[in-house]
């Protein structure tokens, strides 16, 4: 065998595969999972909380889906979600701007004794087509009922669609794709939103009776997205709310105490204050040695045997609590 290929081989005596698609397949596979996780991830996450769908369920008119009660929160406090989530949903003004979707829960849909869920937790009532991301499925705007695009092709009729929940026609217009993948079908999804809120706000300036200010430039829109606050622990927000009295009570409450506390420690021998065999004529005038002077029968400059046991005794009970200077 020539060393060419031998080496064309590997060099071990098995086999070269050349063929590209077995060489690129375990790349494409892993692809695919991928892919298969995304679009996954769409239909049963929150757009906003990233936490499981659960009803109530709501979808704006870009057919993105979110749980109502993070939707709730997001509008409460903006300043909650970083800049790019703000720039995301800045078309979400209001609980107006989002439908609460009517939804059928599928028959098929179990939770095995692993916990692994098996079939979409909803389906179509029309064509029982499951509702995981493989087919379009869509909403009619003016009631929320979701069905898939298979259904909505076979309930149109004369550029109107049949709301199988109440038989009523509404505009196929009103239809929203949820989490439609391709960019031209988004991009006129997101025009029909706009038309639509044009549509609105012109029709609510024709009711409303026109006045002289009419006449006067338009205000300057206030920007929706805001700085992203954190969140602040409970002692910034405590350290946040001190005042200037509250300062100064403090600082009057610590020199109290400061004070109360040298008359009481003036009664031990160790302390500083304690002036020790000095004549009784030098302890006129230190109040806080005054009550030393008694306890220690200090009489005429002199102390008793009984006044220096106590003194020691007072020492010895000092160094046991620890206060003792030396």
């Amino acid at each position: 065998m020539a060393l060419e290929e031998i080496i064309e081989m590997g060099g071990d005596g098995g086999t070269c595969c050349k063929a590209r698609s077995i060489m690129t397949k375990t790349k494409t596979e892993k692809k695919k999972k991928d892919r298969e996780y995304e679009v996954n991830a769409k239909w049963t996450f929150c757009s906003i909380s990233g936490k499981s769908l659960s009803k109530p369920i709501v979808s704006c008119q870009l057919g993105k889906l979110y749980n109502k009660d993070a939707v709730i929160e997001f509008l409460l406090d903006r300043a909650k979600q970083p800049p790019e989530t703000q720039r995301r949903l800045k078309h979400i003004k209001g609980l107006k701007d989002v439908v609460e979707l009517r939804l059928t829960a599928n028959p098929s849909h179990r939770i095995d004794a692993h916990g692994a869920q098996h079939g979409a937790k909803y389906h179509c009532p029309i064509s029982t087509i499951e509702m995981n991301g493989r087919l379009k499925f869509g909403y009619i705007l003016s009631s929320g009922m979701v069905i898939s695009d298979r259904a909505i092709q076979q309930l149109k009729e004369d550029n109107m669609i049949i709301d199988p929940s109440n038989e009523k026609k509404y505009p196929i217009d009103d239809i929203v794709y949820i989490n439609l993948e391709d960019e031209i079908d988004i991009e006129k999804q997101l025009a029909k939103m706009k038309m639509r809120k044009e549509a609105k706000k012109a029709s609510k300036a024709n009711k409303r009776p026109k006045t002289e200010g009419d006449n006067a430039a338009p205000k300057k829109k206030k920007s929706l997205i805001v700085p992203q606050r954190l969140e602040r622990s409970n002692i910034n927000s405590k350290l946040n709310t001190i005042t200037r009295a509250s300062i100064r009570d403090g600082e009057q409450s610590v020199k109290d105490q400061k004070k109360k506390s040298e008359i009481l420690s003036g009664l031990f021998t160790s302390h500083d204050s304690f002036i020790g065999d000095l004549t009784a004529e030098a302890l006129c005038g230190r109040t806080a040695n005054m009550a030393t002077a008694a306890i220690q029968n200090i009489k005429n400059g002199v102390r008793t045997e009984k006044s220096k046991e106590t003194q020691k005794n007072l020492k010895y009970a000092r160094y046991k609590a620890g206060g003792l200077n030396n």
